[in-house]
């Protein structure tokens, strides 16, 4: 799947972040934050909604390179692990993310149908803790 998608900037939106361990977000409040994706020109772009203000959600390539090329869902693949792991990373940092993201993939990111949706903080925050509980 990574051939087809380009690292592009479309409508403000990195599909490629240029700080990849850009860690500012860790223990977000997951009740105000949440996830929307789309698919845009054969790009993916996911976003982070934070109350009020919306930002790019990094690749995190730093922590671990599954995808270079971009984000994915509605499959077991690498797009869909990069993508779990950088929203699990948003939440709750890359120590915990590791032990987790491919439970959170499973759980929510191959699930995804369709070019737009958007998951609840909380959502997320429950895939993870689901995780550690059969951990």
């Amino acid at each position: 799947m990574c051939g087809r998608f380009y690292p592009v900037v479309l409508g403000g939106l990195a599909l490629i972040s240029p700080n990849p361990l850009n860690l500012k977000g860790f223990y977000m409040q997951t009740s105000i934050v949440s996830f929307h994706g789309r698919r845009h020109n054969h790009a993916t772009l996911v976003e982070i909604v934070e109350g009020p203000r919306t930002r790019d959600l990094p690749l995190h390539l730093a922590v671990r390179n599954h995808s270079p090329c971009g984000f994915e869902w509605g499959y077991l693949g690498s797009g869909p692990a990069q993508l779990a792991l950088a929203m699990c990373i948003e939440l709750v940092g890359p120590v915990r993310a590791e032990r987790v993201y491919q439970h959170v993939k499973e759980r929510l990111i191959a699930r995804l149908i369709g070019d737009d949706w958007s998951l609840s903080g909380d959502d997320v925050r429950l895939a993870i803790e689901t995780a550690e509980a059969a951990a």
